[in-house]
């Protein structure tokens, strides 16, 4: 009888589990890895044996959900901005002094983009959640959107600015976007909001010319980290963003806010700071619920002019930073064979080096390779911007310029001896920093 019992009680117990809850931990793995982050959570909390089962495999899981999608390349700025992240609240917050802040900012960087860092050492015990696996796939689902937005949006400025004609019979590489060039968006994007994240959204006076100021080491050591083309793609995609966020706004709201211009959109706008503020997964939140001009008219009637608020995620950075200076008499050296010693990758396609070589260049040298007149459509450095200038690969500039755009090696040769006085070096690159158009004057 007592066996006849435990047999009955036995089957009973057997009968309330399901298919799933039956199957080894090891096949269940396989299973919820063809699931999203949120539909694991979900069932994690079905009952008490698939909550043990996801929970004790929780970091593999996450793991394999997220690493494979994000890439390797990418794997290490989305962890540093995972961090930054949740820790944006504090460099947001007024208990912090700005010293804190600063030494904060330096220690992040010194973590995930110092010299003794490296992916093996920032990765190494790498431990993801299922809720941090679905924050990282959430952003870079949204960073490959707007990626894909503001390179089209970049292609077609540039191919309009090469003024080809109607019956102009465009080759396959020049109308479309390489995986390459796709892949620089997406990672200028990581960049960008990361800045926006580590770095704080309001300072009571301007800090990144200050050397005085508590902000300016951390980030003269943050953007240091990157290479200065990849910074000035950074810079673009402040300016892409800003268009493309243009374009989305009801045009009956831009009528109502006329006094405002928001037929062009420079970085230090209203429109400028809000984007550098809510980041990429709030635009894509107001844009999913078409409340994009409402949030826009809520910030516009908040919005603390003419400081309070940061202009963009660069800082109007210019390249002072990675060139050599002599301190005796104040002579910058337009010599970058260091730069590109430190920071050139092997095998990496030209385009992005010699597009921000030439733009550097062009405002200090008077030399014909760099000025080959109106057919090799170089502009000044505000309209380049637009065109996604430091983006592109070596063989699409050729074939907007037409062929003039100069190689790595010439510009090297004629700027190896070129220096130029600190004060002339930052009167010249006001351009940049005011996104002033200059092509009148060039």
């Amino acid at each position: 009888m007592d066996q006849a019992l435990r047999a009955a009680q036995a089957r009973i117990a057997d009968s309330q589990h399901t298919c799933l809850e039956k199957l080894p931990n090891e096949v269940k793995c396989f299973i919820v890895g063809h699931c999203d982050p949120k539909t694991v959570i979900n069932l994690a909390l079905t009952c008490p044996m698939m909550y043990h089962s996801i929970k004790e495999n929780e970091a593999y899981i996450a793991y394999n959900m997220a690493v494979p999608v994000i890439g390797m390349d990418l794997l290490l700025l989305a962890m540093a901005r995972l961090h930054a992240y949740k820790s944006r609240d504090k460099h947001g917050s007024d208990i912090y002094t700005m010293t804190e802040i600063s030494q904060s900012i330096i220690a992040f960087t010194e973590r995930f983009f110092g010299r003794a860092a490296s992916e093996p050492t920032c990765l190494s015990g790498l431990r993801l959640t299922l809720n941090d696996a679905n924050e990282l796939l959430s952003f870079h689902s949204v960073a490959r959107y707007y990626a894909l937005k503001i390179a089209r949006i970049a292609l077609q400025n540039s191919l309009d600015a090469a003024e080809w004609t109607f019956f102009t019979t465009y080759p396959r590489y020049a109308i479309r976007v390489s995986d390459k060039e796709y892949q620089r968006f997406v990672k200028a994007l990581y960049i960008w909001q990361l800045a926006c994240d580590i770095f704080p959204g309001k300072t009571p006076f301007r800090w990144t010319s200050n050397p005085q100021h508590k902000l300016y080491w951390a980030h003269e050591k943050f953007w240091a980290a990157f290479p200065p083309w990849v910074c000035q793609q950074v810079r673009c995609t402040h300016t892409l963003l800003c268009e493309y966020i243009n374009a989305v706004i009801d045009p009956k709201w831009q009528m109502q806010r006329s006094t405002f211009s928001l037929a062009y959109i420079p970085p230090d706008s209203m429109l400028g700071r809000f984007v550098a503020q809510k980041g990429l997964i709030t635009m894509r939140e107001y844009e999913d619920h078409e409340s994009t001009n409402i949030h826009l008219d809520e910030f516009y009637r908040g919005w603390e002019y003419p400081f309070g608020n940061r202009k963009t995620a660069l800082f109007e950075s210019h390249d002072q930073s990675w060139l050599n200076r002599n301190m005796s008499d104040d002579m910058i050296s337009l010599d970058i064979s260091h730069v590109l010693s430190k920071y050139a990758e092997e095998g990496e396609d030209s385009g992005p080096i010699d597009g921000w070589l030439h733009a550097l260049l062009r405002s200090f040298i008077k030399h014909p390779i760099l000025r080959p007149g109106r057919k090799g459509m170089f502009r000044c450095e505000r309209c380049m911007t637009e065109w996604g200038f430091v983006f592109w690969d070596r063989e699409k500039l050729e074939y907007n310029t037409r062929n003039t755009m100069p190689t790595t090696e010439e510009m090297m040769r004629i700027s190896s001896r070129a220096k130029v006085h600190i004060t002339q070096f930052l009167r010249i690159s006001e351009g940049r920093d005011n996104r002033a158009c200059t092509c009148s004057r060039s």
